[in-house]
């Protein structure tokens, strides 16, 4: 039960005693708000805020107002395309999407997400390179760590998450930016950095520095796949006589991408990684949780956890995933729990 229930007026007083509510921890409702004064509400808090909205459509309407409102730094997390197969078959935006997100969100003032994304699973960090012009550093170095960040040597760098090697010359297309870049060394050296266009080789300007955020969304290291051949082998050998074959080609397509540092796909046993958390990880311990229209997110998060229930355990009988993948999806329950650790507001229209 809310130990106080704020009714919204049009003074200045309600949103005086609203945020005093907040800074004193009493968990509060405001009822018979607009939208557009519900993202006023936020961008008026003056610690982090977790926004957790029903979709995507109102994260992008909100994004646009508390930005308009305030200088607050807004990130919004979608929810991931695939959380039970392994499959390249999905669309590498929205995981670059989440990528650069998840990249800016502990130092992000507002983080809009649905209760979707909280129940999935999350890395705790993410890995990047940085690159000066003038900077000391092994380009074997840069290589290896660009291979351990989940990119990809290609002939031709056309698309994000690729990168190619020609002498002391390093092209690279990040996944957090617009066009690729050319890294020139001399020796140990950055001599230059340029942007360049995808597909006419153009050089669009010289630049001082380049961040290049890691290309997948889970990392694995060493001991990661020495525990996962572990974990899979156990998997086949407890599997039912119908779901064993297909199983057994699902271990084998893994450990292929294993030996090959190729992490497409690999969502779908990030439970198993050591860096595995949830967006949680991304806040501070004063973070402000904001729940817009409660009863439809919580309607959304029951519906999302009964089609994953659902799905799961269609897939598992099938020989499509493992048990270990039940994890990959914490539900209602453990969401609130986390939740509750929080200074929480409820706003409704």
């Amino acid at each position: 039960m809310l130990e106080k229930i704020l009714r919204l007026k049009n003074g200045d007083n309600s949103v005086k005693e609203f945020i005093d509510c907040v800074r004193q921890g009493i968990p509060s409702a405001v009822f018979g708000v607009t939208d557009a004064f519900k993202n006023y509400m936020v961008s008026a808090l003056d610690d982090k805020v977790l926004y957790i909205v029903k979709d995507p459509l109102t994260a992008r309407a909100a994004i646009e107002q508390i930005t308009e409102l305030s200088d607050k730094k807004v990130v919004f997390i979608p929810a991931k395309d695939e959380i039970l197969l392994y499959s390249r078959a999905f669309s590498k935006d929205n995981a670059y999407a989440r990528i650069r997100a998840l990249s800016e969100a502990k130092d992000a003032d507002v983080i809009i997400s649905t209760a979707e994304t909280l129940m999935q699973t999350a890395p705790k960090n993410i890995l990047s390179v940085y690159l000066e012009k003038d900077m000391e550093i092994s380009q074997d170095d840069v290589i290896k760590r660009l291979v351990e960040m989940g990119y990809t040597r290609v002939e031709s760098v056309s698309s994000a998450g690729g990168f190619l090697l020609r002498g002391d010359i390093l092209d690279i297309y990040p996944v957090n930016g617009d066009d690729p870049v050319r890294v020139d060394f001399f020796g140990d050296t950055v001599e230059s950095i340029k942007r360049y266009d995808a597909e006419t080789r153009e050089n669009l300007g010289f630049i001082d520095s380049v961040t290049i955020l890691q290309a997948q969304e889970f990392t694995f290291s060493n001991d990661d796949f020495n525990l996962l051949k572990s974990v899979l082998k156990n998997e086949l050998k407890n599997a039912g006589k119908d779901a064993r074959v297909r199983l057994k080609t699902l271990i084998d397509d893994i450990e292929l991408a294993m030996e090959n540092r190729d992490g497409d796909g690999m969502s779908a046993i990030s439970s198993l990684s050591v860096d595995c958390g949830s967006v949680f990880d991304y806040l501070s311990d004063n973070t402000v949780i904001v729940i817009d229209e409660a009863r439809r997110v919580n309607e959304l998060a029951l519906l999302n956890q009964t089609e994953f229930t659902e799905r799961y355990k269609s897939l598992k009988e099938a020989g499509e995933v493992f048990a270990f993948s039940e994890n990959n999806f914490s539900g209602v329950d453990k969401l609130i729990e986390k939740i509750k650790k929080y200074r929480l507001v409820a706003m409704q229209a």
